[in-house]
Formats: structure tokens, sequence, C-alpha cells
């Protein structure tokens, strides 16, 4: 018996049913965020962090104090009352440079104001960066160690108290409206001023003008990163960190310079002498005026005739101001030499006790770390030779 036949299939569609789309569906069809309003949200969003980035730097971290002031008579200053860490450029040390009340690199002078103390015997140190000893803590300085020798020497009467002045990149212009500005005010017994180094290198630039010193100010431009830097904590943190992991030293910059530019084959280091020996003789005018007696020395150096290689590879003073002068070390030493004759032939003219550095400190490398900046154990040479020459001198009470 044969099976019924089936029936063929419906060529008819079966009809569609449509879902009914979800809330969350019609949010995933919605139109993309255009450029501009995305690249307003990552600004948004970036602002924010910033935001939240000062508010977090300045709540962990104390905003970094300066280290110059304006002053009206004098180029610049020291800020008071203020520390700073520094690492040594010659062994890595960190240390604190603090000042005192009064702009200086000392703890032995009474608040502004205060009347000096009796039986108190002041002994100013005037200078640039070989007087003020950057590289080096308070107590390996020469400044201090010759406080504490005298002290011991002399059996704490009367106390002597020294003062260290000295400010890196000063000239003999800077010492003479220092002392008279500033130093004959605050009753010192005695004023000891180091130069020649400074006046000597900067006298040979092309733009050296004694009238009126351009060479000496710095004009800076107004930039977009000073005004952050001054004003944001998170900007100024990120420019001394970046400075810290990538950036030279002011010497480091000065000595790939020296070694990149040709000398300069036509400096005269005799030109600024008439200038500096001007100031020596308004120095001693100055402080005869005042009834103070002045000390004098000559500056010690590393120049020599015949200099190593690991000692010609830590000089860098040559190079003058933006780098248009790169002296040899032929005319550096000519230029010293110069220079603490005049100090000397001066000293000698006026009647001021010369204590006589440059032939006392050896000329190596355990004694300098550079052209004319000491370590400590050149420190502790310059010392002895300031004390002795002190109490020799008698300008020391009995």
């Amino acid at each position: 018996m044969s099976e019924p036949a089936s029936d063929p299939p419906s060529s008819v569609p079966s009809p569609r049913v449509e879902a009914t789309p979800t809330p969350g569906a019609a949010r995933r069809r919605r139109r993309p965020l255009s450029r501009g309003k995305k690249a307003l949200f990552f600004l948004a969003f970036a602002a924010l962090g910033l935001g939240f980035g000062e508010l977090a730097v300045r709540v962990l971290t104390k905003p970094k104090p300066p280290m110059f002031e304006a002053h009206p008579y004098l180029r610049r200053v020291r800020a008071e009352n203020v520390s700073h860490t520094w690492v040594s450029p010659i062994d890595g040390r960190s240390f604190t440079v603090a000042t005192d009340g009064h702009g200086f690199r000392t703890k032995n002078l009474e608040p502004v104001g205060d009347p000096k103390p009796a039986g108190t015997y002041r002994i100013f140190f005037v200078g640039g960066s070989t007087t003020e000893n950057i590289a080096l803590p308070d107590e390996e300085t020469f400044p201090e160690i010759v406080q504490v020798k005298l002290r011991k020497r002399l059996g704490g009467t009367p106390k002597v108290c020294t003062v260290n002045t000295g400010i890196s990149g000063n000239t003999i212009v800077d010492s003479f409206s220092l002392i008279s500005h500033r130093v004959l005010a605050l009753e010192p017994d005695l004023i000891v001023v180091l130069h020649a180094t400074n006046d000597m290198r900067i006298s040979m630039s092309d733009r050296f003008d004694p009238t009126h010193y351009e060479d000496l100010i710095k004009h800076k431009k107004v930039r977009f990163s000073d005004f952050m830097e001054d004003n944001s904590r998170l900007f100024s943190l990120s420019v001394q960190l970046r400075k810290g992991l990538f950036g030279l030293s002011g010497a480091a910059r000065y000595k790939a310079r020296r070694a990149s530019v040709p000398f300069t084959t036509d400096a005269d280091p005799s030109v600024g002498l008439p200038h500096y020996r001007r100031y020596l003789a308004m120095i001693s005018a100055v402080c005869a005026e005042a009834k103070v007696p002045v000390v004098f020395m000559t500056q010690p150096s590393l120049y020599k005739p015949n200099n190593t290689p690991e000692e010609d590879a830590s000089f860098w003073l040559g190079v003058v101001n933006h780098g248009e002068v790169n002296l040899d070390n032929a005319t550096l030493l000519r230029g010293m030499q110069l220079y603490n004759a005049a100090t000397t032939e001066h000293a000698r003219a006026r009647g001021h006790l010369l204590i006589d550095l440059e032939p006392i400190v050896p000329k190596d490398l355990d004694h300098f770390y550079d052209d004319a900046h000491y370590t400590a154990k050149g420190c502790a040479v310059i010392a002895d030779a300031i004390v002795e020459g002190l109490l020799k001198g008698g300008k020391l009470p009995e």
C-alpha cells in the first residue's frame, strides 16, 4: 500500500518578529564624540590632574628659598636666613649652606640692630668664590678654620668671630661696595680682602667697560617657562628634577665649551690692571677713613708652566662671560702673576699687612679641585697661613 504524498514546501516566508531594542542597546548606538569634544575632555582631565598635582606638591614640599636678593647699592647679596642643600663637586657630599639675618655665611653676628658684644673681635673675609668656598661645608672653609685656630691660640680672649661674606662671581668692585655699604656698619675690627681671578678674567672680554659694567649685568629674557617656574611649584619641581638628572653644572658646561672652542690668541691679561689698582686704593681709603685695618692676600691657583693632563681637564675659568674669550693656561698664569703683583705692590706701598698665599698652597689636585678653588686640604693650608700672618703681623690684640 503506498504512502500518501507529502505537501510540497511552502514558498511563502514566515513573518519576521522584530525585537524591541533595550535601553542599553540604544545607548550603544549613539553617535561617537567628535574630535573637538574628545580634545576638550582630555584637556579637562589634564587640567584636573595638574591641579591635583600642584596641590599635592604644595602640601608635601616647601618652596625653594631664593638665593639672592636685590640691594640698592650692590649688584647682588645673599638672601637672609635661608638654607640650601649643596652637592660638593669635589666628592659628591651633600651639605647645607645657611645664611644669617645679614645674608652672610656665618653664625657669629648678632641680629640686625644689636650692638657688638664687648670682648668680641670681628674679622670679615671679603672676596668672590675663592673666599666663599661653596664646595665645602662651613667647618672646612678657611674663614671658619681661622676662627677655631685663633680662639685656641688666644685662649678665647678676645672672642674671635670670623664672617664669610664671599659671593661667587664677585669682583673687587663688588667688594668695595660691600665694605662701604654693609661691612663697615657692622663694627669690623679687621677686613681681609682676597681678589684677582674674576677681575683678571672679566677684564679680558671685548665687552668689558668699567664705566657701566654692562657685561656683568645679566639681561634675562622674559620666557613663559620662567613665569611658570616662579608661580607653579609643580613646574619648578619638574625643572629641578630635569636639571638634576640630565643637566650639566655651570663648571661642566664651561669645561665642555673650553674643549670645543679655539683659544683666544690676542688676549692681554694686563688690560684691567689700572681698574683693579684703582679699587684697591679705594678700599684702602674707605677703611682708613673708618679706622679699620685691612689685610690683602694674593690669590693662589693651580696654574703653572707645565700642568698635567688631569689638571688641565679640571680648568674652566678661562671661558669668559658668554664664551667669547677662551684663555689658554699660559695667559691665565701670566694674568694671575700680574694681578698678584699688583696686590703685593699696593699692600706694601700703603703699609698694609700682606699674606702671600700664592706660593704657599701646593699646586696639585690634592689642594685644588679646579683652576683656583680649594679642597679641604687647600683651605687648611690657607687658614694656617692666615693665622700665622695675623699673629706675626700684630693685627690682633695682645
